[in-house]
């Protein structure tokens, strides 16, 4: 007896009533590779290319070549004084209240880089007024007042009030 099916195969006969068949499969026919098939396997490979292209161009710092700098002349003659005047950098006017003694009124001011100074409250104002007329200063100029801890309240608020007297617009506290 012989089974045949659409596998090719051939019919071995043993010993006895039993057929064993042995199969194989048909033989594939070789196509070649399609084009999208070769593209498919390069798409990846594309992929990382233009990954590394786009994070080589974000990351390039482009720096201008030494010897070229840039800069623009005034149009004014700067010696003679004919063009606008530069403005002076803003230094604060720190006034520092001290004890002097044990009593409330035993207190001194001093105040930041000047030498004549006033020591009481009293002269503080018209000082204050008289510094506003140097170059490098105005009523915007900051003013900060330190006060130590035994100094009472009210002298700061007395120093307080005297600056604002002056005409001092910009005035803040700080910690010695």
């Amino acid at each position: 007896m012989e089974i045949t099916s659409g596998w090719s195969g051939h019919v071995s006969r043993e010993t006895g009533d039993e057929a064993t068949v042995h199969f194989r499969p048909p033989r594939r026919r070789y196509t070649p590779p399609s084009a999208l098939m070769t593209l498919s396997r390069f798409a990846p490979m594309i992929d990382m290319s233009f990954l590394l292209l786009i994070f080589f161009m974000t990351t390039t710092r482009f720096a201008k070549p030494e010897g070229l700098l840039t800069s623009e002349m005034p149009k004014y003659a700067g010696g003679s004084g004919s063009g606008p005047a530069v403005p002076l950098p803003e230094s604060p006017i720190i006034i520092r209240l001290t004890p002097m003694g044990p009593g409330p009124e035993d207190y001194a001011i001093r105040i930041d880089g000047f030498g004549q100074a006033p020591t009481r409250i009293d002269g503080l104002s018209e000082f204050l007024r008289g510094v506003q007329q140097r170059p490098g200063f105005d009523r915007k100029t900051p003013v900060i007042i330190m006060a130590h801890d035994e100094i009472r309240w009210d002298q700061v608020v007395k120093c307080w009030n005297a600056v604002l007297v002056a005409g001092c617009e910009n005035v803040a506290f700080a910690t010695p």
